[in-house]
This record gives structure tokens, C-alpha cells and sequence, in this order.
């Protein structure tokens, strides 16, 4: 966000314990290190965003995935056993960038975002411009694309009018 200073933008994190480490006190720290007054911060002890947002917008995202992954893929092994399991907080959404166009209207039930971008495998900081993960961009019965998060928040913001920078 530091190449567009002044955009009217809003960015909404919420932190979720998916990890033995996703701590209130550790969301609290990743959240001073991000310091725009343009940020709001929570911290979702619950998982009910990332429930409500699979409920909502995702509901068939998972059985879509599995749809189009090759039968032997440990992925679609790993979402096979993850649906298996009701109640699991693998079952939230998370690791993911949602970006609404200014106006979207929020009712009873979350809309759709106009772009959405989910991390489904992570292998390490790499070389800078090179891929670091797997994600699954706007559409569940595609497969995942090699990226990283730089480029997805750029392909964010430009899906909702921001053209600007995202420093790595």
C-alpha cells in the first residue's frame, strides 16, 4: 500500500489460529509491523469469518476442487480428509485476499468479491519475482496457479481500481 498513499481503500485482516503460533499476542505483533491507518485488525479465536465466508460465498468450493484434481493428488487427498471431518477449522477460509469494489453492499449473507485469492501451498520464500506458493484464483474448479503474494494483492487491487504497487 505504500505506492498509493493516498488511495481510498479500506483493509480489513483478520487473524485466525491455524497454527500453534497464530497467537492474539502474535496477531497483535504482525499487526504493529503493518502500521497504515488505512488497516483494521482482528483477531477470530472462532474461525466464524472464515466459517461464514465458506458458508456464503464457498459453499461448494472444496467438492469443486477435489472435481479437477488429478485422483492421485495429495491435495485433493488432504481436502477429501478435511471434508470428511465437520466441525474442522481447516474447513475456514484462510490464507486468502478478498477485494470489493467501493459501493458492494453487505446484507444478511457475505457477497461475492469481485477478486479472490487463496493459498493453498506454501514452499518457502524464494527469489524475488518467483513463485513461493500454489493459489487458487477466482474459481474453485480451476486448478492452482504458481504465484506468490505480491503478485496476487497486485491482481487484487487492479481487479477493484487500485493500480498500484505492492512492495515485497
Amino acid at each position: 500500500m505504500d505506492g498509493e498513499p493516498d488511495a481510498n481503500i479500506a483493509v480489513e485482516l483478520v487473524w485466525i489460529p491455524m497454527w500453534p503460533t497464530d497467537s492474539m499476542r502474535n496477531a497483535r505483533k504482525a499487526a504493529r509491523r503493518l502500521d497504515d491507518a488505512r488497516i483494521r485488525h482482528y483477531y477470530d479465536g472462532q474461525f466464524r469469518l472464515g466459517l461464514a465466508y465458506m458458508r456464503d460465498v464457498f459453499p461448494d468450493c472444496i467438492r469443486d476442487a477435489i472435481s479437477v484434481l488429478p485422483e492421485r493428488d495429495p491435495l485433493r487427498q488432504k481436502l477429501e480428509e478435511t471434508l470428511a471431518r465437520p466441525g474442522n477449522p481447516e474447513l475456514a477460509l484462510w490464507d486468502a485476499a478478498l477485494g470489493y469494489r467501493a459501493g458492494v453492499r453487505w446484507d444478511d449473507r457475505i457477497p461475492m468479491p469481485a477478486y479472490w485469492s487463496k493459498q493453498i501451498g506454501f514452499w518457502g520464500p524464494g527469489k524475488p519475482g518467483e513463485p513461493s506458493g500454489s493459489f487458487w484464483r477466482n474459481d474453485c474448479k480451476q486448478l492452482p496457479t504458481d504465484s506468490d503474494w505480491a503478485v496476487e494483492l497486485r491482481n487484487l487491487m487492479n481487479a477493484i481500481g487500485i493500480n498500484g504497487s505492492i512492495d515485497e
